[in-house]
């Protein structure tokens, strides 16, 4: 039997803060699912994104979401992950994505642009905690949480 932990955006705040996650993880011995929201303040910078996303300011957009990702990549500096070539292949992936879908423009559907924008939030904290787990020891299986979770076209629905 598996353990779930859930570490919410605040546990995650920074490099130390996920330094305390391993240190959290690594003290117990069974089989762990680790699921992890976006780092701190990084949905709340993301609903700033969509929102001039979808006031047609994709500039102040593709801005806004780059300050994001500098943020981001101080956290993997910090963690001693910028040498991992095949890591910063995802995370570069992931960037390129977001910000594609920024400069081509609002689309008719607000709700699905906004769970798209968002979502990058969690893409970007999973990856770089399961590498720095997997860097320290932590044998662990990254999971894109998009290839497992389903939605109707309702995007913001409860």
């Amino acid at each position: 039997m598996s353990k779930v932990f859930k570490f919410g955006g605040a546990s995650v705040k920074n490099a130390k803060a996920i330094i305390n996650l391993k240190n959290i993880v690594f003290s117990y011995k069974e089989s762990l699912i680790i699921i992890v929201s976006a780092i701190d303040k990084t949905t709340n910078e993301l609903e700033g994104v969509w929102r001039s996303f979808v006031k047609k300011n994709s500039n102040d957009a593709i801005k806004k979401a780059n300050e994001s990702i500098k943020f981001h990549k101080s956290i993997i500096e910090e963690l001693g992950l910028n040498s991992d070539y095949e890591f910063f292949s995802f995370f570069k992936k992931f960037t390129q994505e977001l910000l594609l879908f920024l400069s081509k423009g609002p689309k008719k559907n607000d709700d699905l642009s906004y769970s798209k924008i968002v979502s990058f939030g969690e893409l970007f904290s999973t990856l770089i905690i399961s590498t720095y787990l997997k860097k320290e020891g932590l044998k662990n299986q990254w999971i894109d949480a998009r290839t497992l979770i389903k939605t109707s076209n309702q995007f913001l629905e409860f």
